[in-house]
């Protein structure tokens, strides 16, 4: 029989999936909404140009030839609408031919509607081989979303029972193969011997010397950044100690494992920088993380159990203490409030707010691909690992509404930010860093009570 507490494990359980699944028709039409306003940058619109003769702009658009960086960019960008209307459209039933084929031509219909405004735009060049690269797009996010059907329905039930059994261990892989992504992304490799010694010129090789920040900009802007990714190396050190214990590792091995398996990341990732020609090597961060991942290491081995009394491994939720929370999201929120002084000649007399700079991903968007990609992740995780830290601490008080509340906040902290930016000379407010804050906060609201129950419930009742 089914107790008291296991009942209402389980009615939690199914109001956390249906609040997730409640959130999941936000994605394709905030995708689809996002690709035409992208599109549609700078908005210099001239709407004399949609006449009937030219079929209301339909008629003025041509062919022209394209690059290899706008044939990257016309296909990836129509990649997130395939896959999300796919897994829209399918819901919980088998993809079949009706919804590929129909997301297909939504996603040219789409373009088709975006290149025929384009034509009344005078920055940008309607064409027809952006259509036909963008319906590809489309299609290559259906037959990644296939893909993930087929995972979903396969592997899915394999991630949630390796979660069930090893939360951390996993969470530790998942966060290895993120550091990766972001500290060599966008992936510009070394090539040839000349570009090679210009990478090792970049190097900084003294421990000591010229500061970190360009001349223009003070010297707590390199400290953040450091310390920024130092928590990140930190947190990974944390989970690893929580994965050697909960393989029931003495604390001395345990340890040991954190510093072998930490320190050969950081040094690993440091010299494959050497490689690229957006990175610089940096032995300074490599003593930096390193303590770092001694510090996060020594919290999760010697300092979560006196704290918790070891009841973490009961229940793996706890093995964030809520006092671990607070310095946490304190220390998140100091390093976003002080990135907004990244400028030496910020004044607080130079406080105006000088209306709107930009409209909002119009700097993305003047931005080469890679590097617009490796920002707009960034910003987006940052805020998404602010969002859980904070919701996580406010559902642990019993607050009402958790997600909701911590989602305005996390916004309402985003814009507060842009406004302390506005202190900068000739610097309006850019509603980019608020709307990545909210898009978080939806996307951690939809995917997180997705993956707690088999973290937390499942992970709980196979430990008793």
């Amino acid at each position: 029989m089914i107790g008291s507490r296991g009942r209402a494990a389980t009615d939690h359980s199914r109001l956390a999936l249906s609040r997730g699944a409640f959130l999941w028709w936000l994605w394709p039409v905030s995708v689809i909404v996002g690709v035409v306003y992208a599109s549609l940058l700078p908005f210099d619109l001239s709407w004399s140009a949609f006449q009937p003769a030219n079929g209301f702009g339909l008629g003025a658009i041509g062919w022209r030839d394209t690059s290899r960086e706008d044939i990257a960019t016309n296909l990836l960008v129509y990649v997130p609408i395939g896959f999300t209307l796919l897994v829209f459209l399918a819901g919980k039933r088998p993809v079949g031919w009706t919804h590929a084929l129909t997301t297909v031509i939504f996603g040219a219909v789409v373009s088709v509607v975006a290149e025929g405004l384009q034509t009344g735009t005078a920055s940008r060049v309607a064409s027809w081989t952006d259509v036909i690269l963008n319906a590809a797009g489309t299609a290559l996010g259906v037959m990644i979303g296939v893909g993930w059907d087929r995972l979903a329905r396969v592997g899915l039930a394999r991630l949630r029972r390796r979660i069930n059994e090893r939360p951390f261990s996993t969470a530790s892989v998942v966060l290895v193969l993120g550091l990766f992504v972001y500290h060599l992304s966008p992936f510009d490799w070394v090539t040839d011997t000349e570009s090679l010694h210009a990478s090792f010129g970049r190097a900084r090789l003294a421990m000591v010397g010229p500061p970190w920040a360009p001349a223009e900009e003070p010297p707590w802007t390199a400290v953040l950044d450091q310390l920024g990714g130092c928590a990140w190396f930190a947190l990974l050190a944390y989970l690893l100690g929580l994965s050697a214990r909960e393989a029931k590792r003495p604390p001395a091995l345990s340890f040991a494992s954190t510093l072998r398996d930490g320190l050969l990341l950081v040094v690993l990732i440091e010299l494959m920088q050497v490689f690229t020609e957006s990175h610089i090597f940096d032995p300074a961060a490599i003593m930096l993380r390193a303590v770092a991942v001694a510090f996060g290491g020594w919290c999760s081995i010697y300092v979560v159990d006196s704290i918790t009394r070891s009841s973490w491994r009961r229940r793996p939720g706890m093995a964030v203490p809520n006092v671990f929370l607070v310095w946490l999201g304190a220390f998140q929120v100091t390093l976003l409030l002080l990135g907004a002084l990244d400028s030496s000649d910020w004044s607080l007399r130079g406080l105006t707010l000088a209306g709107v700079q930009d409209p909002p991903f119009e700097q993305p968007w003047r931005q080469p691909i890679g590097v617009a990609a490796h920002d707009m992740f960034s910003s987006i995780v940052t805020y998404a690992a602010l969002v859980v830290t904070l919701a996580v601490l406010l559902r642990r008080g019993r607050v009402a509404n958790a997600w909701l509340t911590t989602g305005a906040a996390v916004t309402l902290l985003a814009l507060g930010i842009e406004v302390l930016r506005c202190a900068r000379p000739a610097h309006g407010v850019d509603f980019t860093g608020p709307l990545f804050a909210l898009f978080s906060a939806i996307g951690v609201a939809t995917i997180y009570p997705v993956l707690r129950p088999a973290g937390v419930h499942g992970a709980s009742s196979s430990a008793r």
